[in-house]
């Protein structure tokens, strides 16, 4: 897949290996981006045509499902508009909560004040289940 989009005039993003960028024509204004996750694949494009035209390659090179306007993704609710794209996780929260019990609790801007000395209770009793700590943290 690499090979393939490079040869199409992609550039591999320096931050994120899983993103792919080409500008059509060499105009900013006209850009395909390309998310790789595994076996799913994200695909953005200025206009609807570029966004055809781009997936018409791809299904001709590689045996691919066209799912659609991107709803869901890695526990990130998408809603699409001409404008823009709002990203939203507050359901894979609310599991979040629900899986520890913390549906009730009451929510801070930030974990604790900044610059407050720690008190470390050497007291504490051992966890039953290290695990179940982890999974939270």
């Amino acid at each position: 897949m690499h090979n393939y989009l490079i040869g199409e005039g992609f550039t591999q993003s320096l931050a994120d290996p899983c993103v792919y960028i080409c500008f059509v024509e060499g105009d900013a204004s006209r850009c395909i981006i390309l998310i790789i996750w595994v076996d799913d694949l994200i695909i953005s494009a200025t206009n609807s045509s570029m966004l055809q035209n781009v997936k018409d390659r791809l299904s001709k090179r590689f045996k691919m499902k066209d799912l659609g306007v991107l709803h869901w993704f890695l526990g990130t609710e998408f809603k699409c508009s001409n404008s823009e794209i709002e990203m939203s996780q507050t359901r894979y929260i609310q599991k979040l909560l629900a899986k520890f019990g913390m549906e009730d609790c009451k929510p801070k801007s930030s974990p604790s004040v900044l610059g407050l000395d720690r008190i470390i209770d050497t007291d504490s009793p051992e966890l039953d289940d290290s695990n179940f700590y982890r999974q939270i943290v």
